[in-house]
């Protein structure tokens, strides 16, 4: 099955929200307190580009399938957070 562009790029973004949704999600369960972060702008800005990329990740990787695209969403704001853990070794010639 191929999926189109537009397709992959909005399975991405949203396999990337459901990850904000799941967290607040554990939050309501827990205590019910959200953290302030989701009253500020900024955090909303940051975390609609990280969905951004989510789906722009699906789109470069071409999946096969729609579930394929939403888990592809879904892992991209850790593999970002992965690479900027991790500081690149540098290499001598």
């Amino acid at each position: 099955m191929n999926i189109n562009d537009w397709k992959q790029f909005a399975l991405g973004v949203f396999g990337s929200g459901c990850v904000e949704l799941l967290y607040a999600w554990k939050v309501y369960q827990g205590n019910g307190v959200f953290p302030k972060r989701y009253r500020r702008i900024g955090f909303w800005f940051v975390r609609t580009l990280l969905a951004a990329a989510g789906g722009v990740f699906a789109y470069l990787y071409q999946p096969t399938s729609e579930i394929l695209a939403v888990h592809i969403g879904a892992s991209t704001p850790l593999l970002i957070a992965a690479f900027a853990e991790r500081p690149p070794k540098e290499t001598t010639p």
